[in-house]
């Protein structure tokens, strides 16, 4: 630390460099984080509106619980099918995505202070008040957050948010 630099004006700097499968590692959080959440509500009504409608189209001279029956099953398969389609054009969009911000050799940083972070890559460089950001999750080798106000998740290396830094956010 240099000498005339106060305590509260010190920062922690950490680096990341990403190797070959960063993009897709990152983009299977993304799908996790965005769209199973999505799909595990949506999921069920469609299997529900599906059903109903599948239930009218079948032929009336089987029974009410042999029309159900047949009815649940092609909801399930084509529900199923939907979310399946839905999570894999999600999943390729993220990874596309990230392809470009995390090519093997690219190197990330985060510089902490006492009350924001600075997100750096090469092209970009954001700086995050730490009251704005509003929920952190680690999910294996890496860190999401929500800002303050969003939907949205911000997925970045586990190592550019240690612990103890993780905690402050918390606390705040």
């Amino acid at each position: 630390m240099p000498f005339n630099v106060l305590v509260t004006e010190a920062s922690a700097v950490f680096r990341w460099t990403a190797d070959a499968g960063s993009a897709r590692s990152g983009a299977v959080v993304l799908m996790r984080l965005c769209t199973i959440r999505r799909l595990r509500v949506v999921g069920p009504v469609l299997f529900v509106l599906l059903t109903a409608a599948f239930t009218d189209r079948i032929d009336h001279h089987h029974g009410l619980a042999t029309r159900l029956m047949w009815a649940a099953v092609y909801a399930a398969a084509y529900t199923l099918l939907l979310v399946l389609v839905s999570a894999l054009a999600n999943y390729v969009q993220a990874r596309r995505s990230l392809a470009t911000r995390l090519r093997a050799g690219t190197e990330l940083t985060a510089d902490w202070s006492e009350d924001s972070v600075v997100l750096s890559q090469p092209l970009a460089q954001t700086r995050i008040p730490l009251t704005a950001i509003s929920r952190v999750r680690r999910l294996g080798e890496w860190t999401a957050f929500q800002q303050r106000g969003s939907k949205a998740w911000s997925v970045w290396p586990a190592p550019l948010f240690p612990p103890h830094e993780v905690a402050r956010i918390d606390a705040g």
